[in-house]
């Protein structure tokens, strides 16, 4: 039965914006003043492109911002890395920048429905973004026409040692030491399987996530909606002891995929490097499937952009022989 979204009037939600910075504005920030004046000449193949970028991305935020006000509505702009759980609650959220602005954002976001604003699409995947800057306003016209609805896209569920986390990664979630050069090492339990693994950490993902860094490793895709989650495990080791049975496998509705820290310095990051925690020697994490969805805009143009982007990896997997 196709889950029917909890949003019944999005002209009554207020509309909260999250944007980015771009990476040329951080570098500028952050930097030496040596790399500051690199940055300015705009001289080369990578300082060219980042100020580009940047351009791109102040022309978007921009571009939103006047398409709303053309629209009528009323909204509140708000800096992804500042951003705060009561400032999406009860929102419709506009993300500006790419999927790793709407995946900040998502983890703020309960019964609240996405649009994603890829702000440069000429580098940008902006998988998870149904919109441009050039396409917005038809996009935004046809959302409150409810000629638009936002999909459900299954999320993750975490509970770390017993005590459930809030966050719910929309992508995926790696396990690893906080050191990527040293060895992981942990038990990983699935029904009635428990296992010893040495390996370069873990992969868990969604559907959203099934196109990302565990499809690299040899997964496959497969659909956003479906209620299900698969892991991988990267470079496993074993020697002198049989090689263990998880090495990937599928994570249902009814099931948990169980892992217990056998390090002092291991770390979870939850979609991508922004958001980490802590799994000191001992500590047990609990991933499963969540009940509570991403409500996001919009399916047709996201899937079509699914397609393509499987499309032009494709050769790439026929090169690692991946079956």
């Amino acid at each position: 039965m196709k889950k029917i979204s909890p949003i019944k009037d999005i002209g009554s939600l207020r509309v909260s914006v999250v944007y980015k910075h771009s990476r040329y504005v951080y570098a500028a920030q952050q930097r030496s003043n040596k790399q500051k004046n690199y940055l300015k000449k705009h001289s080369d193949i990578i300082s060219k492109e980042l100020f580009r970028a940047h351009e791109e991305n102040i022309f978007c935020i921009k571009k939103v911002e006047d398409d709303l006000k053309k629209l009528a509505v009323d909204y509140s702009i708000f800096c992804r890395s500042e951003v705060k759980p009561s400032d999406l609650k009860n929102s419709f959220v506009i993300c500006v920048g790419g999927d790793g602005t709407l995946l900040d954002a998502s983890h703020y976001c309960v019964d609240t429905p996405v649009l994603g604003v890829n702000s440069d699409p000429k580098n940008s995947i902006g998988a998870l973004c149904a919109a441009t800057a050039n396409n917005f306003l038809s996009i935004m016209q046809d959302i409150y026409d409810e000629k638009i609805i936002p999909m459900p896209v299954t999320r993750l569920s975490l509970r770390l040692n017993g005590q459930k986390k809030l966050l719910k990664p929309l992508n995926d979630i790696l396990y690893c030491h906080k050191n990527p050069a040293a060895l992981s090492r942990f038990y990983l339990s699935l029904g009635n399987i428990i296992e010893s693994h040495r390996s370069s950490g873990i992969w868990v993902a969604t559907g959203a996530g099934s196109t990302g860094g565990i499809y690299s490793s040899g997964a496959q895709a497969f659909d956003f909606s479906k209620k299900k989650a698969v892991f991988r495990v990267r470079e496993p080791y074993w020697s002198n002891s049989d090689a263990p049975s998880l090495l990937s496998g599928t994570i249902t509705q009814e099931q948990t995929l169980k892992i217990t820290s056998n390090m002092s310095d291991a770390r979870l990051f939850i979609d991508g490097p922004h958001k980490s925690l802590l799994l000191p020697l001992g500590q047990s994490l609990e991933i499963g499937v969540s009940e509570k969805p991403l409500w996001l805009f919009d399916q047709k143009n996201i899937e079509a952009k699914r397609k393509k982007i499987l499309e032009q990896r494709e050769p790439y997997r026929r090169f690692l022989k991946v079956e």
